[in-house]
């Protein structure tokens, strides 16, 4: 999991600099107005940014970048590092395996998988194998016989997170950040007096 603090309270004094004399309540009012605007332009620019480099569904990034908020100007972005399905990238069955696009740089083929469509609705990658709680699930059949196969679990490739390990990924996301604060508490602000 990986963390983005940033703190824009800062930035209230210098912008009070170019503007002048308001009242506290103005002054408050505008800091949580660009605040959380500022918030919601930085989590756009975090799906954006994981979205340069992963060829992965928007609501698949969404679900996983988390807006905290610590404070009067103070936010975490929180990105999820868990792995995600390839059901979630575009992907092809082959005769040999699965191919997927989890990288803008190009396709990735795994051998022995396959794609299939659950009841609820949910398509992924899928592979047969043991594992250590079931060694081999059994069913019956439709001619009443006990039938043997290996269980199914679904395939998981990397996370989201591993793109904020990128210095210009958290440099963007900030300066999307600041320029939002910015444009929002000088527009309350003139619009206040």
């Amino acid at each position: 999991m990986t963390e983005i603090t940033f703190d824009l309270s800062a930035e209230s004094a210098r912008l009070l600099s170019q503007v002048g004399a308001a009242t506290k309540r103005t002054i408050d009012t505008a800091k949580r107005h660009a605040g959380s605007s500022a918030a919601r332009k930085m989590r756009t620019e975090a799906a954006r940014e994981v979205r340069k480099k992963k060829e992965v569904k928007l609501s698949a990034v969404r679900k996983r970048i988390e807006l905290i908020r610590k404070g009067a100007g103070a936010y975490i972005i929180r990105v999820d590092g868990t792995p995600l399905p390839i059901g979630s990238f575009r992907m092809r069955q082959l005769k040999r395996g699965v191919k997927f696009k989890a990288n803008r740089a190009g396709w990735s083929t795994i051998r022995g998988i396959f794609i299939a469509k659950m009841k609820s609705g949910h398509v992924g990658a899928f592979s047969r194998g043991k594992t250590e709680q079931s060694p081999r699930a059994t069913y019956k059949g439709p001619n009443g016989k006990q039938h043997k196969h290996l269980p199914i679990k679904e395939m998981y490739t990397s996370g989201l997170s591993a793109t904020f390990k990128d210095e210009a990924a958290r440099d963007a996301v900030m300066k999307a950040g600041r320029d939002e604060y910015e444009k929002t508490f000088l527009r309350v602000i003139r619009s206040k007096m």
